[in-house]
């Protein structure tokens, strides 16, 4: 595709291809080669000059670059580039008003930080997703930023505006009929009462959370409901219960595992058919 852009002299054309070359070998693991790539994007989208027709095409072509190769810097273990990519990329989907594209490159962002050890920071950046979800009506989005952030406030000690998040989340998510979230958001609000010392509000939580998953046949999310409940029996210094929390928690898990490995055979079995 390279050797015909070039004869059709497509230079807009050429961008996107070095672009899509470079996701390619990011996708690969091969980080120096995906970078490599989208800077021969980068080179030709600066000695460009589109034609009015081809302007908001350009600023695309700019952002999907940037962003690429902001997560490639990432991946590649180079944070502090990222993050310069990821930022220039915000820039031209904002000049775009693609506020949706600046959320989930905003999101990216606050990955990073998080990776860094400053969640505080984290939130922030969610905090900002949240601001551009809500200006383009994206529940699914906003979902996930309150659920995140709930759970970044649990970590760091501030557990009331987890609850203020939480309490969010599972609205959002009881509207969008996400069950998962739900339970999650459940999950959130007993370990934030519990840690401020509304023992029996965090119980019927925790409760609440359980019973979602057993609704949505949820091992996952009962697991970390399971885990939960022990950890908080054994502060409470309550031995025989947290035994069977723990016993309850491995039982799950097992069960997990069988399944999984119940699903691998079956595919190998299908393969081995065919």
């Amino acid at each position: 595709a390279v050797k015909i852009f070039i004869n059709q002299k497509d230079t807009m054309g050429l961008i996107a291809n070095y672009s899509n070359i470079g996701r390619a070998f990011q996708l690969k693991g091969q980080f120096d080669s995906a970078i490599v790539n989208l800077y021969k994007a980068i080179d030709l989208m600066e000695v460009y000059t589109p034609t009015p027709l081809l302007q908001k095409t350009h600023l695309r072509y700019q952002g999907n670059v940037f962003n690429n190769l902001g997560i490639a810097y990432v991946e590649h273990g180079d944070l502090e580039n990222g993050i310069k990519f990821y930022l220039k990329a915000s820039e031209k989907k904002a000049a775009l008003g693609d506020l949706t594209e600046v959320g989930n490159i905003m999101i990216n962002i606050g990955g990073v930080k998080f990776d860094e050890g400053n969640p505080i920071a984290a939130r922030a950046y969610l905090d900002s997703v949240a601001f551009y979800y809500e200006k383009t009506n994206h529940s699914l989005g906003l979902l996930m930023c309150k659920t995140n952030s709930a759970a970044v406030s649990n970590m760091v000690g501030e557990f009331s505006q987890g609850i203020a998040y939480a309490n969010e989340g599972a609205q959002i998510a009881k509207l969008l009929d996400d069950q998962t979230n739900v339970a999650l958001n459940y999950i959130h609000l007993g370990t934030a009462h519990w840690r401020l010392g509304n023992k029996e509000l965090s119980y019927t939580y925790l409760d609440s959370a359980a019973m979602v998953s057993r609704a949505i046949d949820s091992k996952r999310v009962m697991n970390e409901v399971q885990n939960l409940r022990y950890e908080f029996a054994l502060e409470a210094k309550d031995f025989e219960q947290a035994l069977n929390y723990r016993n309850e928690f491995f039982a799950t898990k097992d069960s997990m595992y069988q399944t999984k490995k119940s699903r691998e055979i079956s595919e190998l079995e299908t393969q081995y058919k065919t």
